[in-house]
């Protein structure tokens, strides 16, 4: 029997973006006796190393035509003819799969081609193009138990599965590892508070900053808030000019930006290194060295120096990097949404009460929590390390729990059905693409 011809597109699984990290794991873990993969990778313009490519099965790599096509849109038509794939699988919001069905909905290709895809739900109520994407395709998977159920609720089958978190060597070092990588970066006698995410609308940096404000008012100005992003946003996804906020409030001193601003417009991650190569660094001397040091570190050893993961967010649909950080050992407070974050995170992390409520333009209610209950909330850990501990704990072990295997086994098998079924509506497959135009 040939092999099963998969066309991936979304988010390069060679980025450190969410929808990279999961397309990275789940086409790395297909069975290279039945896949072939090809993979036009959006929001990156350069081709990745052999190494990384050798990961996934028969792996064809394409980047998009050029930069104002950063999603691919106009790319995906011309991959997919030349590809003439059996199986289509997208990872990303529902927004953009929903685009990308009717673009290739308007070239005749949808609906002769069946498709997989793997999206979060992020709020409620729906709105009508989550439901639209979700009808459009051979098996639509979302990635929590809520979501299935509000779907359900509008007559959409769809199945479920959380994400893994066992893509990187994520563990807990030791103090006195902690300790050194502290001194290295000028942060040994600093609270580190710590927050991943894109500079947008939904992940709510600004509040953050108005949190050191208050905390610095109180005599607490020996906390560090580390923001993991740009320090400019993209302005269609709401981000700020956070270098001006963090000015405006005066807290200059309690803020870190992500040191290299330079690099990875669009995802969250330091360069890799590795924590040898850190350890054997001299004491940094002055300002600049110890940014070095920072920009040198993995971001698994840069989780490693937080003592509060903190995310203020109104929306997430999984929130991978503090799942991640809760196994390297760090305690998590997130928002008691009621959606997806209430599902993964409830049974361990420290969950803050929203104090108010906004709409996201796709009419769903963001859940806000205030300047004033986040700093609260930091102060509660500050002051009580027994409580870090028992979170902390309860968080690493539930989530070195949570692999990605369940996953890639879910997908093996809907992109198998989903070649099974596009052979049984179409007959046999021609032998080129443009032949169904």
């Amino acid at each position: 029997m040939s092999k099963i011809k998969i066309a991936y597109v979304g988010d390069s699984p060679f980025i450190f973006s969410g929808f990279g990290v999961v397309a990275n794991a789940i086409l790395s873990g297909l069975d290279p006796d039945l896949f072939d993969v090809s993979i036009l990778g959006t929001m990156f313009h350069h081709y990745p190393s052999a190494k990384s490519m050798a990961s996934i099965p028969a792996l064809e790599y394409y980047t998009p035509t050029c930069v104002h096509d950063a999603m691919g849109f106009k790319a995906a038509i011309e991959f997919l003819q030349y590809t003439n794939p059996d199986v289509l699988f997208f990872v990303g919001d529902p927004g953009t799969l929903r685009n990308r069905f009717n673009t290739l909905m308007l070239t005749g290709m949808q609906g002769a081609i069946p498709a997989v895809t793997y999206f979060p739900i992020e709020g409620a109520p729906l709105n009508p193009h989550i439901i639209e994407q979700a009808r459009m395709v051979h098996g639509p998977v979302t990635y929590t138990e809520w979501g299935q159920k509000i779907l359900y609720d509008q007559a959409v089958e769809v199945d479920w599965i959380w994400h893994g978190v066992d893509h990187a060597p994520f563990e807990r070092y030791s103090d006195d590892v902690r300790k050194k990588l502290r001194k290295l970066v000028g942060w040994q006698d600093r609270f580190v508070v710590g927050l991943v995410g894109v500079n947008k609308r939904t992940n709510r940096q600004p509040v953050m900053i108005e949190a050191a404000k208050i905390l610095k008012d109180l005599g607490r100005d020996d906390v560090m808030l580390y923001m993991h992003c740009q320090s400019t946003g993209d302005m269609a996804m709401g981000g700020w000019d956070l270098e001006w906020i963090i000015d405006a409030y005066d807290v200059r001193d309690q803020i870190q930006m992500k040191p290299n601003q330079v690099e990875h417009q669009y995802i969250g991650r330091p360069r890799v290194g590795t924590l040898e190569e850190v350890l054997s660094r001299p004491t940094p001397k002055d300002k600049e060295e110890e940014i070095d040091n920072l920009i040198s570190m993995d971001f698994v050893t840069l989780l490693n120096l937080f003592d509060l993961y903190l995310d203020p967010a109104s929306a997430h649909g999984f929130n991978l990097p503090a799942a991640e950080a809760a196994r390297c050992g760090v305690p998590i407070v997130t928002v008691d949404d009621g959606f997806a974050r209430k599902e993964i995170f409830g049974r361990c992390a420290y969950m803050m009460v929203p104090s108010a409520a906004d709409y996201w333009h796709t009419g769903a209610v963001l859940p806000l929590v205030s300047p004033k209950r986040i700093a609260d909330t930091v102060i509660k850990f500050w002051d009580n390390e027994s409580l870090r501990l028992e979170v902390a704990d309860n968080c690493k072990v539930y989530f070195d729990g949570i692999t990605w295997q369940p996953a890639v086994d879910l997908f093996s098998e809907k992109l198998k059905s989903a070649h099974e079924w596009g052979l049984e509506m179409v007959g046999e497959m021609p032998e080129k693409v443009e032949d169904l135009l």
